[in-house]
């Protein structure tokens, strides 16, 4: 009895240690990731260039510039979140009544966009919202008059509901699938109608994925910089642009670090308010009589196609751009090649870009104020975009 209560002790113990080995790289990855960059931003943000301890950098954030940011960030956030849910439910829906193996699919079509470069994505949305991009040559070409859709908040909310709706899709989807038929099928036994089943089964239920959804595109959507920066046109400064402006720019780690403190109290009280709100359900229902099923699921079609073009709209754009012959990105001129062939000498990147900052001929220039007799010599920077865009789109 004693052999057999001590062999079962080192049974537990190796299976402690197996557990312990298997967490290992978690923890490291923990400590040196998370905990320890956490702990230089709290650092940084209660103390001063000498050393010494203060609240300055935190107090900070009641300059009128830095709230104004700060409330501008929390609004577009919101807004963004809510488009993203209004759009993410229904279309969780729809692929759980398509079935598994065509859900499948067609959720793989939705995240697959997702896979591109995040910057790429975005600054592909410039081509179709800048002054003369696509869409106001397509209203050109209507002949109506053109519209000021870039360095607009709804250019910013438009790029954050782009780039964040698959991270609210996903989590609901995932719990609408779990959901068991016979649930909704008793539901509508006892007389619910669509309208009762929604409000009383559907999102009750899946109140778990709307709330990490919420979650997962309020948090990004309030500390993003490069959405701003890029569709923005830096006219239009979030919280993440002033502290990421801080540690570039001013070169000023204790402001940076002050603010991000503040931004991150403000995330954990939103978190706290969402979890809270977990806990309430609604139960108004409103009486709505059911339509056709041919007419749903027409509806339910059309819908996936707009959220389909809405997605691969800028990227379809984009693999257009990359034949045009001319490099700039609202003109056409022929199909061109060339874009698709590897560069063969080291020095064509370099000569690519220094003909794209200066111009086919221009030795001054221009606006980019670079010296274009010296191509080692490093652009300006209102030039980095159309550079970055450039090189990415047309390396040869």
């Amino acid at each position: 009895m004693r052999r057999r209560s001590e062999s079962m002790n080192d049974e537990k113990k190796s299976a402690a240690l197996g557990r312990a080995l298997l967490s290992g790289p978690y923890l490291i990855w923990m400590i040196g990731f998370t905990i320890i960059p956490l702990a230089l931003i709290f650092w940084f943000g209660i103390t001063n260039k000498n050393g010494s301890l203060t609240l300055a950098n935190i107090t900070a954030i009641m300059n009128p510039d830095h709230w104004k940011a700060l409330w501008l960030s929390l609004g577009l956030s919101l807004v963004s979140t809510i488009l993203c849910l209004i759009l993410a439910y229904p279309l969780a829906m729809i692929l759980r009544g398509r079935g598994s193996s065509a859900s499948g699919f067609i959720v793989f079509i939705f995240i697959l966009p997702m896979w591109m470069n995040f910057l790429l994505r975005t600054m592909a949305w410039q081509t179709l919202l800048e002054r003369n991009g696509v869409i106001n040559g397509i209203l050109t070409w209507l002949h109506l008059p053109k519209q000021n859709l870039i360095n607009t908040p709804a250019a910013i909310v438009l790029g954050m509901v782009y780039n964040f709706l698959p991270f609210m899709v996903l989590p609901i989807y995932n719990v609408l699938a779990k959901i068991d038929d016979n649930t909704i099928n008793a539901a509508k036994d006892l007389g619910a109608n669509t309208l009762q089943t929604l409000f009383y089964i559907w999102l009750p239920l899946s109140l778990p994925g709307i709330i990490s959804g919420i979650t997962m595109v309020f948090v990004p959507s309030l500390t993003t910089f490069v959405i701003s920066d890029l569709l923005g046109g830096s006219k239009i400064l979030l919280i993440g642009n002033v502290i990421e402006q801080e540690f570039t720019k001013g070169n000023n780690w204790h402001l940076g670090s002050g603010l991000s403190l503040v931004l991150m109290v403000f995330i954990l009280i939103s978190m706290a308010m969402i979890a809270k709100y977990d806990k309430k359900r609604r139960r108004d229902g409103i009486l709505m009589t059911k339509g056709k099923e041919r007419f749903r699921k027409f509806i339910s079609d059309f819908y996936l196609v707009i959220i389909l073009i809405f997605l691969y709209a800028p990227i379809f754009t984009m693999m257009v751009l990359s034949f045009n012959q001319s490099k700039s990105r609202t003109h056409w001129a022929a199909l061109h090649l060339a874009g698709i062939h590897r560069c063969s000498k080291a020095g064509d990147h370099v000569r690519l870009i220094h003909h794209t900052a200066c111009g086919n001929d221009l030795r001054t220039g221009g606006n980019c104020h670079w010296n274009c007799d010296s191509p080692r010599h490093q652009p300006h920077e209102a030039c980095v975009q159309n550079i970055l865009w450039e090189s990415l789109t047309f390396p040869c």
